[in-house]
């Protein structure tokens, strides 16, 4: 279930991550690079409540694959 908002909640649930997008101005858009930076914040991507030892939250996704379009 995606509980806790469309990033938060889905990226915990789920086991791949696709990521579809055109290139843009030789990278990619910002819209992509906002997910991104909101996928790999603390309490997201990693938990940081005890400095001295980091914990991954996102071990369960096993796959990760991109599709990038140019034209």
């Amino acid at each position: 279930s995606c509980r806790g908002g469309p990033v938060r909640g889905c990226s915990r649930a789920a086991e791949a991550l696709v990521v579809q997008f055109p290139t843009w101005s030789f990278g990619p858009p910002a819209m992509l690079k906002g997910f991104f930076d909101r996928m790999f914040m603390p309490g997201v991507g990693f938990d940081i409540s005890n400095p001295a030892a980091v914990k991954p939250l996102l071990g369960h996704i096993r796959s990760i694959t991109g599709i990038v379009t140019y034209g």
